[in-house]
């Protein structure tokens, strides 16, 4: 491939990628039958869960947050500074990923900060807020939130709660998956978070629409099961199989690690009546064919991530909790082309292996789709919804598009009913894991504005290794500036003209730190690739290492010269 022509389209190309690679990485709706009922609410207000009974009294306010019937409005007020520095809170993909990364759960690196609150008028001073989001959903624009009142106020419950969260939804661009998604959890009769929207502002800044989400805590375990003390974890690539167990995060006091590995043996067991012994089955299946109807590729079933599994006190069984479907419905095709099967799991795998356990997801399925599922009727619910937060959040073409997906998937899941089910001959997916391939340094100098063509390129040079071999990064062309509120930090090294080879070290960061100083790429904030395209690609730039390390810009002025180095470590992209 000859040396793009246009860098508009290099930086398209490029930005369009590394977002593609966070996403795929990759917080909740209606779940009880208590919120309050309104002449004036959607159509798509779920229906009383028939499977989950809400304990009457034990959370009596908590539809105040999640009332359909209208828009709560959040104000934040906080010190300036505690707001910048939360706002760039992050975590890095590289202490996600690398290494042995199935070892632990991955701490968080967010502080509580001190606010005031004002919901719909009523203020509350001391109440903490930080940062939340695992990757897929940081952000430095619109950060999520999670609000806490009892931390500096013993015992202060707001509306029936200690704490909500505040969903930046980032992957959804029509804002409405997150609610739409638990909404259909809970009438399939799943135990599923509540979930509303509220108009945002933030030391008089509007944030826009976020979705307030119910935490899976003792609150949510007191309004579905009648009591509070329950080991519940957060499953993130999470699984129940030799290796995968580590990453299982204990999120309640009674959740003893030790809990895990009965679970684990049962489904590495492949025995039906073991698994029964620790697993609501028939829970399971309902909870794993709504993911499939929504479509929920970054959860258990595609993708062993983003869910709760909780043990009930009541029986001793376990059970689940679905999380983070805000990529729900976006995707043609979930599962890679087995749609309406997820079988990443090894527990729904397992099942999937069984006559039993095919003949009870296939008859969910029929139940669903009879009972619960009606393409018309989500259509319409998207439409009210859409409508619903219009005044504050309007998405263009992104909710026909939600639209046109969640009509194509009904057919996909339709076709299932029909269709046998596979011979699993593939192996369970190997963790994310990545592995370290070499280092990488470069130099650059050049003129700010060349990445939108408004300046002529400049020029770069530095080496790299891989796997014990080192090679030149030589003649260079360099590209930089703002672009699509992007800042890009970019070269290009013709590496074998006979064949039109070309390695392109790629930098992307937020436009106000394209500043004089130094960042680390994260790959989270700030994503930096090393991109390879030659005649074998067709052209195409493929991510052959994700780029770890220090930017130093020695200058960057605007209009003006940005000139700097940069030193990193080249990892294996983990898909």
């Amino acid at each position: 491939m000859s040396r793009p022509s246009s860098p508009r389209v290099l930086l398209t190309v490029l930005w369009a990628s590394a977002l593609a690679a966070c996403a795929s990485s990759g917080d909740a709706s209606k779940g009880g039958a208590d919120s309050p009922a309104s002449s004036a609410a959607p159509a798509w207000e779920p229906e009383p869960d028939p499977e989950v009974e809400s304990v009457s009294g034990a959370a009596p306010d908590i539809g105040w947050w999640f009332d359909e019937a209208r828009v709560l409005e959040v104000s934040l007020e906080l010190d300036p500074s505690d707001w910048q520095a939360l706002r760039f809170q992050t975590r890095s993909m590289f202490d996600v990923l690398a290494g042995d990364c199935m070892a632990a759960p991955v701490e968080s690196p967010f502080t509580w900060f001190e606010a005031e609150l004002t919901v719909d008028g009523e203020v509350y001073e001391a109440v903490s807020v930080r940062k939340k989001g695992f990757i897929g959903s940081l952000s430095t624009e619109k950060p999520g939130l999670k609000l806490e009142f009892d931390e500096l106020v013993d015992d202060r419950r707001i509306h029936g709660l200690e704490r909500v969260l505040l969903n930046n939804t980032p992957q959804d661009p029509t804002m409405l998956r997150t609610c739409l998604a638990y909404d259909y959890f809970a009438r399939a009769g799943v135990a599923a978070p509540r979930c509303g929207f509220a108009h945002v502002v933030v030391n008089g800044e509007d944030m826009g629409i976020y979705a307030t989400v119910q935490p899976v805590d003792d609150h949510f375990f007191a309004d579905h099961l009648g009591q509070d003390a329950v080991p519940v974890f957060e499953g993130t690539l999470s699984d129940f199989r030799e290796g995968w167990t580590g990453t299982f995060d204990p999120d309640s006091p009674e959740a003893d690690p030790a809990l895990i590995e009965p679970l684990r043996h049962a489904v590495e067991s492949g025995d039906l009546a073991e698994i029964e012994a620790v697993f609501d089955v028939d829970a399971f299946v309902r909870f794993w064919v709504a993911e499939a109807i929504t479509g929920h590729w970054d959860g258990y079933g595609w993708n062993t991530n983003n869910y709760f599994v909780y043990i009930d006190p009541t029986d001793g069984l376990a059970r689940f909790v679905p999380w983070g479907p805000d990529a729900a419905w976006s995707s043609w095709s979930p599962g890679g082309g087995l749609d309406w099967l997820p079988l990443n799991g090894l527990l729904a795998r397992t099942l999937a292996e069984l006559p039993e356990g095919q003949a009870r997801y296939r008859a969910e399925l029929q139940r669903q789709l009879d009972e619960v599922w009606s393409v018309g009727d989500q259509l319409d619910r998207v439409s009210s919804a859409a409508d619903h937060i219009a005044r504050w959040h309007r998405s263009g073409g992104a909710v026909s598009d939600l639209q046109t997906i969640i009509d194509h998937h009904d057919r996909t899941m339709a076709r299932g009913l029909d269709t046998a089910f596979p011979a699993i001959t593939w192996p369970p997916r190997d963790p994310f894991c990545m592995s370290e391939r070499g280092t990488i340094s470069f130099e650059f100098e050049g003129a700010w504005g060349s990445i939108d063509g408004s300046a002529v390129p400049g020029t770069c040079t530095g080496s790299y290794t891989w796997d014990g071999g080192t090679a030149a990064l030589t003649d260079g062309t360099f590209y930089t500036g703002v672009q699509d509120q992007v800042g890009i930090v970019a070269c290009v090294h013709a590496t074998d003209p006979s064949t039109g080879a070309q390695l392109l070290p790629h930098i992307s960061l937020p436009p106000g730190e394209l500043v004089a100083g130094e960042v680390y790429t994260d790959f989270t904030v700030r994503r930096a690739a090393l991109y390879y395209a030659d005649a074998g690609t067709g052209g195409d730039w493929v991510d052959v290492a994700w780029m770890e390390g220090t930017l130093q810009l020695s200058a960057a002025d605007a209009g003006g010269t940005v000139r700097g180095a940069y030193t990193g470590t080249l990892w294996s992209p983990p898909w």
